[in-house]
């Protein structure tokens, strides 16, 4: 009976158990200042922590909100202190730590409504100085209810 109280005990532990963030396989390893990196589909109505590379539906270290007022009001707001900019469509992979960390944030949404005033196209880059104190750069890769987006996000900033 010992035996199986041990082997239940160990099972419910690592299946509880989650390990912590870690930098997606996208970070290159070379790259010291890379925290987290990688390409996902945020949910319509969802927040995303780019330190973690986490969506969820609220709490207090994500970073932004997608945010669906209607089915045509629509903007990418930063929450939690976070901040960010719209930077239009610029070379996505040109952007460094050094550059992301120069520019001048704001807690003003970006509009990304359902008509001809979104700026979260496809191409569209946006950068964010997280909950963390961290830059993130962050390519719209497809827009919808659902926005798939690229990110990297690096230390300091």
């Amino acid at each position: 009976m010992m035996m199986r109280t041990s082997a239940l005990v160990a099972f419910v532990a690592v299946a509880l158990w989650s390990p912590p963030a870690t930098a997606h396989a996208d970070c290159s390893p070379s790259d010291s200042a890379c925290v987290t990196s990688g390409s996902t589909v945020l949910k319509g109505t969802y927040t995303f922590d780019f330190d973690t590379g986490t969506q969820g539906s609220r709490g207090p270290n994500f970073d932004v909100w997608w945010e669906q007022k209607t089915a045509v009001l629509r903007d990418i707001a930063p929450i939690n202190g976070a901040q960010i900019v719209n930077l239009g469509s610029v070379n996505f992979d040109s952007l460094t730590p050094e550059t992301l960390s120069t520019l001048a944030y704001s807690t003003t949404p970006i509009d990304g409504n359902n008509d001809a005033s979104n700026k979260l196209v496809p191409g569209d880059v946006f950068a964010v100085k997280t909950t963390d104190h961290n830059v993130a750069k962050v390519l719209v890769v497809d827009y919808g209810y659902d926005l798939s987006i690229k990110w990297t996000t690096y230390r300091g900033g």
